[in-house]
């Protein structure tokens, strides 16, 4: 394990811990997304915006070295600077006067840059994190699931990286274990812009999330008391994709 990775509560773990996984989906190459639970919905990752400064055509080079952030980049488990408000997906797809959906070919796809029309993204604006959860939606995506998981924030889990989209080496895949609280530590703790993990589930396998490493958005599938409790809590925002997909 590189020096730059502290893994804090989580540990090593059998790779065979994602064999069912594979059984359930065999044609899966980086992260699992198996139709196998009554219910799911996508967890959308934030976008920032700075309210000190108007709306902004372009990207603007001083401000974004300012900020720290550039927006062509995944940037791990990251917080907004401090300041920036929130900006809800469908807040900015009105403001656009765009569809709160995304399609590719003629066919609807995840959450992901389909989604929105910019080429580039306003200097004033931070855009969702690609591949993966940033900290503030990470942080209460974890408490939510706690309220609706047995064993609660101490629940034994199972965090599974493919490799893709993190700077540890493409495909290294690494499989680790440890409580609900720490399945993010990986990448909390990390020195570099490490992601939050492809997939992560409790050992009853009640659900499973999923953070693919070039969408904007974490499905999270499971029974329907769960993704309830994802799409009523007032401090994420969630999206049905496809969007005909019936709400539980």
């Amino acid at each position: 394990m590189d020096d730059a990775i502290s893994m804090r509560g989580l540990r090593i773990a059998d790779p065979d811990e994602v064999d069912w996984l594979r059984e359930l989906e065999p044609a899966a190459s980086i992260s699992f997304m198996p139709h196998a639970w009554p219910a799911e919905t996508w967890v959308l990752h934030g976008i920032w915006e700075d309210p000190e400064h108007g709306p902004a055509d372009s990207l603007d080079p001083e401000l974004r070295e300012r900020t720290g952030l550039f927006c062509s980049e995944v940037t791990g488990f990251a917080s907004p600077p401090p300041g920036w408000r929130r900006v809800r997906w469908h807040e900015l797809a009105d403001r656009l006067g765009v569809p709160m959906c995304g399609s590719s070919r003629g066919k609807p796809v995840p959450p992901c840059h389909h989604w929105f029309p910019y080429s580039s993204w306003p200097a004033t604006m931070i855009q969702p994190n690609e591949g993966s959860l940033d900290a503030p939606t990470g942080n209460r995506l974890i408490s939510v699931l706690a309220e609706v998981t047995e064993g609660g924030l101490d629940a034994p889990c199972i965090a599974y990286y493919s490799g893709a989209g993190w700077p540890f080496g493409e495909w290294s895949q690494l499989t680790l274990s440890g409580p609900l609280v720490s399945v993010l530590d990986a990448a909390r703790f990390s020195t570099r812009d490490t992601v939050t993990p492809d997939n992560i589930w409790p050992i009853d396998r009640n659900w499973l999330l999923t953070t693919d490493y070039d969408l904007w958005g974490t499905r999270i599938a499971g029974s329907p008391e769960v993704v309830h409790a994802v799409e009523t809590d007032p401090k994420l925002e969630s999206v049905r994709h496809p969007p005909d997909v019936t709400a539980s």
